[in-house]
Parts: structure tokens; C-alpha cells; sequence
């Protein structure tokens, strides 16, 4: 039977010294060829530096041997948490998962096909250092493809638009985060985690830092035209009531416009005798108006079923099995 985790009993409390000093939180999908070797390297650079760490691999519905993989590495070393979710909820909800059954001082999450390069976490860790809640990496040259690169211009546009993002800040997925703002955002009750909108109505707080960006390990990214989609939506409908708004604009005008034109019509047949000329005019009239009021009750409805979701299932993720 799959484990449901309520959220307000996930927070766990630190351990003292048995507790490590960093948490790598990493999501998996279908991910099972770069897992040993980015184990491997996050290893070496931590054996260097002589720090404790914790790496948290949250297998979010992977089709491959990606679990039996976790499952592997947490047999070679005890530091190495595994949790298999029920199914896919996405990249933000998996983080999630890491994020709030980790038990280090500071949170690092990052992607699992070894385009973070695992050095540029110190260089995270000095710079939060300086009075930040969280680092995010800066991406100068990006190894991506030409939809990878367009996606993430249309999201920049997208975060600074609805969530307030700051312009100046760029967004990856490599981050160092303070154990405070984990802690923040486990108070945050939703069930379509969007960490850039968590993270900006929690702290303003935030950095970037230039850091090396790899070619994929995997080769084609996972992200799709659909998921880009669905993340979009999520970030415009359940961060923002922007849509709402819009769509009440737009009917005031469209009422404004419809009684002007009312009124011009009505003028012209009494004073000069000149009645509604043309049905063609009239049907596109209607087919506007009708297309108006379905596109209105489309937002509403989508924003009433996110409620109502939100109201009666307010979980982040459900986790089927978990080793550590």
C-alpha cells in the first residue's frame, strides 16, 4: 500500500552531530545510466573538502532500473536515501520530497544527468555565506537545445511577470538553500509546488553565482512541449490571479463596446432611417461575444478545480517505498 505523507509531519528535526552537513536533494527519471557516476563525483569533491553529506535521490516515476539502481548505491553507502514515488509528479514536487525529509544544514539540489558540475557547490555555499537564503547557479553558456533554451526564456518572462521575480536574478536548478527557508516552505499547503514562486514570496534573499554548465550525460532532456505546458499553467493559474482579472477586463470592454455600438445603432434608424446593415457583421459579432463568455468559464473552471484539489488533497507527492 503506498505510504501518503501528510506534510505537517514531515519536517524532521536535526540529530546533533549525526546529522550531515549538507543535503543533496536530486529527482530521478529515468535516469539510471548517470546515477553511479554522479554518485562517484559528488563523492570525491565531499572527500576532499572532508564534509559530511547526504544524497537524497527521489525516484519520480522512472520506466527504467533507476530504482533498483538507488537501491544499489544505498547498499554501497548508508549516506545514500532513496525514495520511490507512486507515480510522476513532477520535477518540483520530487524536489520537494528531498527537500523536506532532509536533515542537513544546507539544502543543494541540482539535476541528475551531471550537467551541474558537483565543484561549483562550494562556490554556492561562500557566497550564501554572505547573508543569503539561497544561491541559485547562473548559467552563462548553456549546453542546451534550441526548445530547452526557448523554454527557459518564455519561463524567465513567465516568473518575472506573475511571481515577481527580480529581473537581474536567473533561474536553474542548481541551488544551495538555508535549512530556514526548507523550513518555510513546508508551512506552504498546496499541492502544485512551483519552488521559484515558494521561494520568491518567502525571502528576497536571493543570489546567483556562475557555474559550469556540461553537456547532458543522457543526451535528450526529459522536458517536453507538454510539461512546459503544465508548468507554465501552474505557474500563471495557481500563483497568480492575473487571468481572473484580465478576464473581467475584458468583459467591461467588451459590454462597453457592444452598448456604444447599441446606442450608434439606435441613432441611425432614428434620426436618419438607416437600419442594421448586414447579417455577416451581426454573426461576428455573436460568435465574438459567445467565444468571449466560453474562454471566461474555461478560467473559471480551471481555477475552481485547482481549488477544490487543493481543498480536498494537498499533498506534494506519495511515497510508495523508501530506503535509508
Amino acid at each position: 500500500m503506498a505510504e501518503q505523507i501528510n506534510r505537517e509531519h514531515m519536517a524532521l528535526k536535526l540529530s546533533g552531530n549525526a546529522s550531515p552537513e549538507y543535503s543533496i536533494v536530486i529527482p530521478v527519471l529515468n535516469s539510471s545510466r548517470s546515477l553511479v557516476p554522479l554518485y562517484e563525483e559528488l563523492k570525491n569533491v565531499f572527500d576532499e573538502r572532508r564534509a559530511a553529506f547526504e544524497l537524497i535521490l527521489i525516484n519520480d516515476g522512472s520506466t527504467d532500473s533507476s530504482w533498483e539502481v538507488i537501491k544499489q548505491l544505498h547498499d554501497k553507502d548508508p549516506n545514500v536515501r532513496g525514495f520511490n514515488l507512486s507515480k510522476n509528479f513532477g520535477q518540483h514536487n520530487a524536489t520537494m520530497c528531498g527537500l523536506l525529509h532532509a536533515r542537513g544544514q544546507y539544502m543543494i539540489t541540482m539535476d541528475s544527468d551531471l550537467q551541474h558540475d558537483p565543484k561549483d557547490i562550494f562556490v554556492m555555499r561562500s557566497k550564501l555565506d554572505e547573508g543569503y537564503d539561497c544561491i541559485i547557479g547562473s548559467i552563462p553558456d548553456k549546453k542546451h537545445s534550441f526548445l530547452k533554451v526557448l523554454s527557459s526564456r518564455i519561463m524567465d518572462y513567465l516568473n518575472t511577470k506573475f511571481i515577481g521575480k527580480p529581473k537581474d536574478i536567473k533561474l536553474s536548478s542548481f541551488r544551495i538553500i538555508s535549512r530556514y527557508l526548507v523550513e518555510e516552505f513546508n508551512k506552504i499547503k498546496t499541492p502544485f509546488a512551483f519552488f521559484p514562486a515558494m521561494l520568491f514570496s518567502t525571502t528576497s534573499k536571493v543570489a546567483n553565482s556562475d557555474i559550469t554548465h556540461r553537456p547532458s550525460y543522457l543526451g535528450k532532456s526529459s522536458y517536453t512541449l507538454g510539461k512546459l505546458v503544465k508548468l507554465a499553467s501552474n505557474l500563471i493559474i495557481n500563483n497568480s490571479s492575473i487571468l481572473l482579472r484580465n478576464v473581467a477586463v475584458i468583459g467591461i470592454l467588451s459590454s462597453i463596446i457592444s452598448g456604444s455600438l447599441a446606442v450608434i445603432i439606435i441613432i441611425k434608424k432614428i434620426f436618419w432611417g438607416i437600419g442594421v446593415s448586414g447579417w455577416t457583421s451581426l454573426f461576428v459579432a455573436m460568435l465574438f461575444q459567445g467565444g468571449i463568455i466560453l474562454l471566461s468559464l474555461g478560467i473559471i473552471g480551471e481555477y475552481l478545480v485547482r481549488i477544490i484539489k487543493q481543498q480536498t488533497d494537498n499533498r506534494y507527492f506519495v511515497i510508495r517505498e523508501k530506503i535509508e
